[in-house]
């Protein structure tokens, strides 16, 4: 088996990732199926979550998005933007651990992709209906329809 594999894999040959246990087995790579730019795609995306996350959490006064007058009016209370940052750190740390192994998380990065869609939806009617800046709209849009994308073309070059 190894040297078939090997054989069918020959960029496998001199890579120091990868043990072989006896010669029964099958050599295994620690990271299986990923490669080094899926793992940065998505690690970047639970950083940024991350980050948005702690600048949601911030008060309404000092939020970047009202300060840059990019969002109006304030809201009353912030409850829903410290919910809102929850769930935009879980996906954070969801994105974090998918980078471990593509195909064991690709159901939750299925999610991610379908919450990136939503929020760029969500974004673009509030911005229709006067309640956003353009500029947040299209930032958010752009931002999370980037890494929507990416996460697309992760889960079709891991094809499990």
């Amino acid at each position: 088996w190894n040297g078939l594999l090997l054989l069918y894999k020959p960029s496998l040959n001199n890579n120091p990732s990868i043990t072989e246990v006896n010669d029964n087995t099958i050599m295994r790579h620690r990271n299986t199926n990923n490669d080094s730019n899926s793992q940065l795609i998505l690690r970047s995306g639970a950083v940024v979550n991350l980050v948005i996350a702690i600048l949601a959490i911030l008060p309404p006064s000092y939020h970047p998005a009202y300060v840059l007058d990019m969002m109006s009016p304030l809201p009353p209370s912030n409850v829903h933007g410290h919910a809102f940052a929850a769930f935009i750190a879980l996906f954070g740390i969801a994105y974090w651990l998918s980078a471990y192994d593509v195909n064991k998380y690709r159901e939750v990065i299925k999610l991610g992709i379908a919450g990136k869609v939503i929020i760029s939806i969500i974004f673009l009617v509030h911005y229709m209906a006067g309640r956003c800046s353009l500029t947040l709209a299209m930032g958010t849009g752009i931002l999370d329809g980037t890494f929507a994308v990416l996460f697309i073309r992760i889960l079709n070059s891991a094809k499990s």
